[in-house]
């Protein structure tokens, strides 16, 4: 049986990525060759067949190019669910309103574009829930010496009495402890009195923002169909004057790809922007991200090269614009491999956190589900409730969701994959064939890792031997 193992070839260069050991390796053409007709019977000159022969066997006795040996698809974390749940939850999201005052054209809680979730209602979080909610928390982080409070909705601060009521007795419950508060909002509401509340508490203020105003008010409008743009803008520009901590302001921008590639790259410059922390995603459709036009793509694949360029060239490095600027953060020309291990014989693929215990979301009824992105009307993503508390067997479920597709096991791209169980929902059921659907971008965002880090490397030797060059070493 072939290894896991994604041969890559390049102009200046051949690899192959081990799924095992979660490792890109170098070797040469020959040996490149046999790993990329593996089970095929195309004939070698007897010298090249012995020598690649003693190269594979001494690559096996290292511990590479073994036949796949996962035995089982179980997250290592499942035995230990319920005392994980127990004692570390991370943050708790409040969803303190169904309600919102904005109708976006793309909002997955909308009439028209519901993703099989909730729609827009009036109801409302209590305080008694809220509360308990907090309670609920406490009692299932004792080993979080920090804790982390979400107000989430709707439009969260349409409950700004309900905020001031929860920050009060959260400052009392974990009084001695390190609090992080955070919201996200559409900044339309951001009075004085709320900012200045919001700063005081030191609360991470997340605006969303979606570009210019021709563009941010085609999707992001009131009931009446008037644009938000102007109001927002001028909210944000007060909150960024009162908040000293440029760091507890954020602006998280929903790019349609059916929109000017440039006109979104140039807002980046905006003053509104500047000295602003800025994050943004594709809109969401069915249940997936929404497709991307070749010119969209086309255009950010060359701002991605640029970006490259620059940055292999330049000492004070610059992205050529806000979308692509992601792509080189945390970035060291060094940083050739990945994290290497050796992947037990029952593992799953590197998609699912642990639901519950990175950011569950406590809804207006008190119902626990694993985060904010999930289907709120389906039952498998319903993990529990304040009353009730965790439902370790259908946390599992959606933690080990890589048992409704075996073929897992055998993908080279298993360590890499980024699919969540979000994606397999379908009504009620983790449908296989739901999730199947995902593999295809999977797999391409496993062969971008892989590349970046090869185009680091072959820059990184490339430039080791233009040194030994002008060194005369050569």
């Amino acid at each position: 049986m072939k290894p896991l193992i994604y041969p890559v070839k390049t102009p200046f260069g051949y690899y192959f990525y081990e799924t095992q050991r979660n490792e890109i390796i170098v070797v040469n053409e020959e040996l490149y060759e046999r790993i990329v007709n593996w089970d095929s019977e195309e004939a070698e000159d007897a010298q090249t067949k012995r020598e690649v022969d003693h190269e594979v066997k001494e690559l096996k006795e290292l511990g590479y190019l073994n036949e796949p040996y996962i035995e089982k698809l179980e997250h290592p974390a499942t035995k230990y669910l319920d005392i994980m749940l127990e004692r570390k939850v991370s943050k708790i999201l409040l969803q303190l309103t169904q309600r919102c005052n904005l109708r976006c054209q793309y909002c997955v809680y909308s009439e028209e574009k519901n993703l099989g979730t909730r729609t827009h209602s009036n109801k409302d979080m209590s305080y008694e829930t809220a509360k308990q909610a907090i309670d609920f928390y406490m009692e299932h982080s004792v080993d979080c010496d920090e804790k982390g409070i979400g107000f989430y909705g709707g439009e969260p601060l349409l409950q700004f009495d309900l905020i001031k009521k929860i920050i009060t007795y959260c400052n009392e419950v974990f009084r001695g402890h390190k609090i992080i508060y955070s919201i996200t909002t559409n900044g339309t509401l951001l009075t004085d009195e709320i900012i200045d509340f919001l700063v005081k508490n030191q609360v991470y203020l997340t605006v969303s923002l979606d570009g210019p105003k021709d563009i941010h008010d085609k999707n992001r409008k009131f009931a009446n169909g008037i644009g938000s743009y102007d109001m927002v803008t001028r909210n944000l520009e007060r909150l960024k004057h009162k908040c000293e901590d440029k760091m507890k302001c954020a602006v998280n921008m929903v790019v349609d790809p059916d929109n000017s590639y440039q006109e979104i790259s140039n807002f980046f410059h905006e003053p509104i922007l500047k000295d602003i922390d800025v994050r943004w995603n594709l809109v969401e459709e069915e249940n997936d991200i929404k497709s991307v036009g070749e010119q969209f793509v086309s255009t950010y694949e060359y701002r991605t090269f640029l970006g490259y360029v620059r940055y292999f060239r330049e000492k004070n490095f610059d992205a050529p614009d806000g979308l692509v600027k992601g792509e080189f953060e945390d970035r060291a020309t060094e940083d050739f491999h990945f994290q290497p291990f050796f992947l037990p014989g029952v593992s799953v693929p590197g998609g699912p956190c642990i639901p519950g215990k990175v950011r569950p979301l406590v809804d207006c009824d008190g119902r626990l589900f694993p985060c904010e992105r999930v289907s709120e009307t389906s039952s498998c993503t319903n993990i529990g409730s304040l009353n009730e508390g965790f439902d370790i067997e259908k946390v599992s479920r959606f933690l080990n969701i890589s048992q409704i597709t075996e073929e897992c096991r055998n993908c080279w791209a298993f360590v890499l994959c980024s699919v969540c169980a979000k994606h397999a929902v379908d009504g009620n059921i983790l449908c296989a064939n739901m999730k199947r659907k995902q593999c295809a971008g999977a797999r391409e965002n496993a062969w971008k890792q892989i590349m970046s880090r090869i185009l680091l490397y072959e820059n990184m030797v490339h430039e080791k031997n233009m040194r030994k060059i002008k060194e005369g070493i050569f």
